[in-house]
């Protein structure tokens, strides 16, 4: 565990995942690291089209259950789970994971509307977004093509 550690303590708890509203302690001044959008964008490639796997279309690119595990695990480095309540463990992952899929599609739509759209090329040598190089030309490439621009309309 680090030593900078928070601890969430559950003093309250909306019987719903999306309401779950913790009480942190000791009050400090701090946002959890998946609300900053830090651990999205930083370790998931944005080649990726989808959250989870799609049962329709399997063969859709989508973030595997092992990278949103070790996004898990480091949060859990930083943020200290004070309950033995299981269930109630597995409510704030999938409240967390919630958070982190709709990240996820902001951080990427954000990318196409600065970047894509405005025909304007990445900056890979800026730390923001250095780790983006590998996957870049895919992502554009999805984009650009009939079934992005299908996909962007819906959504």
């Amino acid at each position: 565990m680090s030593e900078s550690c928070v601890t969430i303590k559950f003093v309250a708890c909306a019987p719903s995942a999306d309401k779950l509203l913790p009480w942190v302690y000791p009050k400090v001044d701090c946002r959890p690291a998946f609300v900053d959008n830090y651990l999205v964008r930083d370790r998931l490639p944005v080649s990726a089209r989808e959250w989870r796997q799609q049962k329709d279309n399997p063969n859709i690119s989508f973030v595997s259950d092992r990278d949103k595990e070790l996004i898990w695990l480091d949060i859990l480095q930083h943020f200290m789970l004070d309950t033995q309540d299981e269930a109630l463990k597995e409510k704030v992952k999938i409240w967390a994971m919630q958070k982190m899929a709709k990240q996820f599609q902001a951080w990427k739509k954000t990318l196409y509307k600065t970047f894509v759209a405005q025909g304007r090329p990445l900056d890979f040598t800026n730390k923001a977004y250095v780790k983006l190089w590998p996957f870049w030309d895919e992502f554009v490439e999805f984009k650009n093509s009939e079934e992005g621009q299908t996909r962007m309309i819906k959504n």
